[in-house]
């Protein structure tokens, strides 16, 4: 999660210990590092936030009762949350303060038929009042619909000094194989939270128990579960094994390269049956491991069956974007081990800020929903946004589909793609469905978001045919490009090198260029001289772009930040040599944030 991180480097520590909270502090009962009065008004960082206070594009609602990730009073905030320049309006953010890893994603069913109850939970870690990594407690938002969501106080936190609630995951104990709930919790809302306690001289795994359906937790009196003498032992991901009927937990050995698997029948007492390591790629070190399981299956000789996928991610040691990313891989998973079926190394994303991936395992439809941190190690703790650091990806569903790596090889890879949107879509503001498409640019108007799709096609690729989108700021000097240089394989891009120009100045590390391959479909797929097509998704959210490429294919997600704090105000479409686009639409997505933001 953290420890090992390179983290409080000279390009962070700067910002290290300001407290975000505006205008005042109020008691807590967690331990916080708390700036005075002085300091805040020095940030360079909050300065320019507050000079900015009254050009928020996204109306101000009446917020005199919203909740805030930290306590605090929403009216304590200028800008008004949710209004701040930068501030996503569909991916998820805290209110304040710094955020990094999805933790204890779980979904709790209604406690009795009818009862209408039903909630995702989502916790994350979080630096609770500091403006970086740090501090470590685990947030709490929910939600009803993997959209909309609601924060709620901090519900784990450090008890001492130095000490930090780090990642790891959630479960229901429905059967009660704890001991720790008795009758007067419904079986539905036994919630049991799994993490790491990092201290300065050890890292250990703890459980802590929720008897209100996950809003306040009691820490197991026997803790910790598992203690191994190890600094660098962390981010838990427990799930019910049905090949076992036992609870696993996939646990990182992070300096050691090694994902280690416990198994236990009652939460409690845990033995190491097996681990998985030094495989694919390994940077600095492993973290934050899961185990997938029940991934959709789509064509090939396994067409109709579910498979399990295991995930990795590595800090730092990309090898193209730079910093932190994910890799994972297949295999078959035996109740105590997970055996890769090949020696590949495959990303989960070709894109810079997508990290510490973590996934519903208990949703309504069987099948996992993930949902990764929206950002880089390398620049974190340098983003300009204020007074909240760190947002996460739409929540997306996965499946394994049977796809061409090139013209002689077939195999599975593991696809993405957002959840249905359809609860926050709002009005169309361009659908050309059939005809081909004109270079043209559609303004945008809406709260911020807006979901942009297009497919590419040529006859006969050149090395300048490209189909663009150009996303731009509204003076048009600012502007953030992704799309594809057709071909067989096809390049899908990334360009963010004008979107970002003050902040990738003192950035060194604010990479800003991303490609990976796709293959073309092909009118006629016994035909590879027939017209072949690429498709891209573009999901716009005003510092946050993900590019979904071949349905999900290929995935990158970005951040950016137009200078001044301008958001994005049109997107251009353009095709080059040979090129022409069809299916083009761009749809505005409605603002997230009903308490905060102005319908």
């Amino acid at each position: 999660m953290l420890a090992g991180r390179p983290m409080f480097s000279s390009l962070g520590g700067a910002l290290a210990g300001l407290l975000l909270a505006t205008s005042r502090a109020t008691a807590s009962p967690y331990p916080v590092h708390v700036a005075t009065s002085e300091q805040l008004s020095s940030s360079s960082l909050f300065s320019a936030r507050q000079s900015q206070s009254q050009t928020a594009v996204v109306p101000k609602a009446d917020i005199s009762t919203c909740a805030t990730s930290n306590g605090l009073a929403a009216t304590a905030f200028e800008p008004s949350l949710y209004t701040e320049p930068y501030r996503p309006q569909i991916h998820f953010s805290p209110s304040s303060s710094f955020m990094n890893d999805p933790n204890g994603l779980v979904y709790r069913a209604e406690s009795a038929p009818g009862a209408d109850d039903a909630l995702w939970m989502m916790s994350y870690q979080y630096a609770y009042n500091l403006s970086v990594a740090g501090n470590q407690h685990w947030g709490l938002a929910t939600s009803k619909d993997l959209w909309h969501w609601k924060h709620h106080d901090p519900i784990i936190a450090p008890t001492a000094p130095g000490n930090g609630i780090f990642s790891g995951s959630s479960v229901v104990d429905r059967n009660n194989t704890s001991g720790l709930f008795n009758s007067s919790t419904p079986p539905e809302h036994r919630l049991v939270a799994i993490y790491t306690l990092n201290t300065p001289e050890s890292q250990t795994q703890h459980i802590a128990y929720s008897t209100d359906g996950g809003f306040t937790y009691t820490k197991y009196a026997g803790n910790p579960v598992i203690e191994i003498n190890q600094t660098q032992f962390r981010d838990p991901k427990v799930f019910w094994d049905t090949v076992s009927q036992r609870w696993i937990m996939p646990v990182s050995l992070s300096q050691e390269y090694a994902v280690l698997f416990y198994a236990s029948p009652d939460l409690k007492t845990w033995q190491e049956v097996g681990r998985f390591s030094n495989s694919g790629l390994l940077g600095y070190q492993y973290e934050c491991p899961g185990i997938i399981g029940r991934v959709p299956i789509q064509g090939g000789p396994k067409d109709g069956q579910e498979a399990h996928v295991l995930m990795i991610s590595i800090n730092p040691g990309a090898t193209s974007q730079g910093g932190s990313f994910i890799q994972y891989f297949l295999g078959d998973w035996d109740g105590s081990n997970f055996v890769a079926s090949d020696g590949a190394a495959r990303l989960l994303e070709f894109g810079p800020d997508s990290y510490a991936a973590q996934t519903y395992d208990n949703t309504p439809s069987g099948h996992p929903v993930l949902v990764s941190w929206a950002s880089n190690w390398l620049y974190t703790n340098r983003a300009p946004t204020s007074p909240w650091r760190g947002s996460f990806t739409v929540p997306r569903n996965l499946a394994l589909k049977w796809y061409p790596h090139n013209p002689q090889t077939s195999a599975y890879v593991l696809t993405q793609a957002p959840i249905d949107m359809t609860p926050i879509q709002g009005k169309s503001l361009k659908s050309i469905t059939s005809a081909p498409v004109a270079n043209q640019t559609v303004p945008f108007v809406g709260s911020g978001a807006f979901d942009i799709n297009v497919t590419f096609t040529t006859a006969n690729a050149t090395s300048n045919s490209f189909g663009t989108l150009s996303i731009a700021s509204e003076s048009g000097a600012q502007s953030i490009h992704v799309g594809v240089l057709m071909g067989q394989p096809a390049q899908v891009f990334i360009d963010r090198r004008n979107a970002s120009s003050s902040f990738a100045d003192s950035t060194p590390f604010f990479v800003d260029r991303f490609s990976t391959i796709v293959m073309p479909t092909y009118a006629d797929p016994a035909n590879m001289s027939s017209d072949a097509s690429i498709t891209l998704r573009a999901i716009v959210d005003k510092s946050v772009l993900e590019l979904y490429a071949q349905d999900g294919v290929a995935v990158g997600t970005t951040s950016f930040f137009f200078d001044g704090g301008a958001d994005p105000a049109s997107v251009e479409v353009l095709s080059g040599e040979n090129v022409s686009a069809s299916k083009f639409t761009v749809t505005a997505l409605k603002s997230t944030w009903d308490c905060f933001v102005q319908a």
